[in-house]
């Protein structure tokens, strides 16, 4: 009988010494604003946990989760730990949710946790006092430092802006709460790597850690004074928990940071500062007229496919720019054809690296269709720059290219100098008064005439086809938004490979650039202005759902943190993370309004 009490006792001491605990970070809160809740085990047995289910949810955004820690400790040789499970969330309209219990098994034992009910309104709550004083000291050893390598610099030439995060703080990972804009630039992200590395640096008398969030290269589009709007991160911050002072002196001292190993998270709130560019214009553009805003190194090769073709048979003139500078917004100075050589609007592409200083290439390919035979000159084709180094401009000159057309089997056009027409035709009767009628010639006959008629009308519609083909492909908006499915569901397919790996970093990367960039292709948005509230008016603008431009902005505020803080990935997290990329894309394919007859007529 002793036995079975001693048993029963000690079994008791076990089950509960083991508990599981529901917790948020703040329980009043605004819409905007994101919370923390926490699902807690702690017992003697933190490995043999399985069988996590986490509440329903539903009605909060999702941003990171469940991110996993565990702790351990031994005291008097007993072991005992905890493990934490917790989401980052953000609520999805204002009123009073319950976060019901999340459960876990141990040994056999389900332990449940309390509901939990949080209060969200529509704006933010006021701070408590205690909440301001806690904001003061975080700001103390905790920014983000917007730098950018040059204060005053001419319109078109390169300024890197530099995101730097400094703390002196134990941090988790931080939600992109708004992304800067850089109204009159055109923008280019800087490669970065996949992962922060955090390494040590003197400022102001103080060490920090440091990393670089987020690098761009900004090139200004307008003259005056600039302004970058700030970077804004929402960072859990790990922090001692504070007591009350209670005047007993033995109290207070066991109270000490020394003694006290208590934390709670507390998410703050860390925005850069606002940077300014003085633009000034390029100075004596005025005196070139073939100037079109080039600055930075720049080469041309200027090439054509072939020197000897017939008459009416197309080709191909490509001329590529490469160098270092503004390379996504450079242009050709309109150059002259021999008046015998049609040349239509051309097929452009470029590739760009972005690493440090942005360079790269810009081709245009054009069709020449040469109407008549003899010999032609291709003039030299002009390409004006301003030089960033010498500081002076810098023209680069092809040389002339000769080219010979032959007579081909084509029909011979009236408008052909060389008299032939007239010669051929001379000598037939000019008079039809001799002519009698016949109702039985061949040419009357209806298959005659339909085999006649056929190929006629063939040629003109293959004109036609050919017209409106070079038009689509000699517009760059149209080819963005014909093909901005295409290449998302590209990405998407690249995004799949990483996940079968199980890659996350670069899969989250692009996940996000698969739904980005599919948005700047089909709605013609610019880097410079791609923001969330862009975003939103375009596609209000462009479909009659209003609701899937809340939807596809939600994603993008969920998707787009992992960029700056990626986290690994748990079960699940991905393949949820992708379905919703894919159906999302396949959604705005289906609702965005896109006529391309109404395009190609433009």
């Amino acid at each position: 009988m002793k036995k079975f009490l001693l048993i029963f006792y000690l079994a008791a001491i076990t089950v509960f010494s083991q508990s599981f605990d529901a917790t948020v970070n703040k329980n009043r809160l605004g819409l905007d604003d994101y919370f923390q809740v926490s699902f807690t085990y702690s017992g003697t047995d933190v490995n043999g946990l399985k069988n996590f289910r986490a509440p329903d949810l539903s009605n909060f955004i999702i941003a990171s989760g469940p991110n996993q820690s565990t702790s351990m400790q031994f005291i008097n040789g007993q072991m005992s730990g905890s493990r934490g499970f917790s989401y980052m969330l953000k609520p999805k309209a204002t009123g009073q949710f319950t976060i019901g219990s999340a459960s876990i098994e141990s040994n056999g034992v389900v332990f449940t946790t309390k509901p939990i009910v949080v209060n969200i309104e529509k704006g933010s709550p006021q701070s408590t006092q205690a909440e301001n004083d806690i904001n003061k000291e975080i700001a103390q050893d905790l920014f983000i430092l917007a730098i950018v390598d040059k204060n005053t610099a001419l319109k078109g030439e390169q300024v890197t802006v530099t995101y730097k995060l400094y703390t002196r703080l134990n941090l988790r990972s931080p939600q992109v709460d708004k992304l800067p804009s850089y109204q009159g630039f055109w923008a280019e992200d800087l490669d970065l790597p996949q992962t922060i590395t955090l390494e040590r640096e003197n400022y102001n008398g103080k060490v920090y850690n440091t990393g670089v969030l987020k690098r761009a290269a900004l090139f200004p589009t307008q003259t005056g004074d600039l302004k970058v709007t700030p970077l804004s991160l929402k960072i859990p911050v790990m922090i001692q928990k504070k007591k009350k002072t209670t005047g007993n002196p033995f109290e207070d001292f066991f109270d000490d940071p020394f003694f006290n190993t208590q934390t709670e998270t507390v998410e703050y709130l860390a925005t850069s500062n606002t940077v300014s560019v003085k633009v000034l214009p390029v100075p004596g553009e005025e005196s070139y007229k073939d100037f079109t805003g080039a600055i930075g190194n720049f080469d041309m090769i200027v090439s054509i496919d072939r020197n000897t073709v017939k008459r009416s048979e197309p080709l191909i003139l490509k001329v590529r720019i490469t160098g270092y500078g503004n390379v996504k917004l450079l242009e050709l100075p309109a150059f002259e054809l021999p008046a015998s050589i049609e040349m239509y609007d051309p097929v452009i592409t470029d590739k760009i690296n972005r690493i440090n200083r942005v360079n790269g290439y810009k081709e245009f390919e054009y069709t020449l269709i040469p109407k008549s035979a003899g010999e032609f000159e291709i003039p030299a084709i002009k390409f004006l720059f301003y030089d960033i180094e010498k500081r002076e401009f810098v023209e680069k000159n092809s040389e002339p290219i000769k080219i010979r057309v032959e007579k081909g089997p084509e029909f011979v056009s009236e408008d052909d100098d060389s008299g032939q027409f007239q010669k051929d035709i001379y000598g037939i009767k000019q008079s039809f008064d001799l002519v009698k009628g016949n109702p039985s010639l061949p040419y009357l006959d209806p298959v005659t005439i339909s085999f006649t008629a056929i190929p006629i009308f063939a040629f003109i519609g293959f004109l036609f086809y050919m017209k409106r083909r070079e038009r689509i492909y000699g517009d760059t908006n149209i080819m963005r938004k014909m093909f901005a499915d295409k290449v998302a569901k590209a990405r998407l397919k690249k995004a799949a490979v990483l996940l079968k790996n199980g890659v996350p970093d670069p899969f989250y990367i692009e996940i996000t650039a698969a739904v980005t960039g599919y948005l700047e292709d089909k709605l013609l948005i610019p880097k410079s202005e791609f923001t969330h509230e862009v975003v939103s008016s375009t596609l209000n603008a462009n479909t009659d759902d209003p609701e899937l431009s809340q939807k596809t902005v939600k994603f993008i505020e969920k998707s787009e943190f992992i960029k700056y803080a990626p986290v690994d990935d748990i079960p699940g997290q991905m393949n949820q993370i992708y379905d919703e990329a894919s159906s999302l894309i396949s959604e705005l394919e289906q609702k965005i309004n896109f006529d391309l007859k109404a395009e190609v007529v433009k």
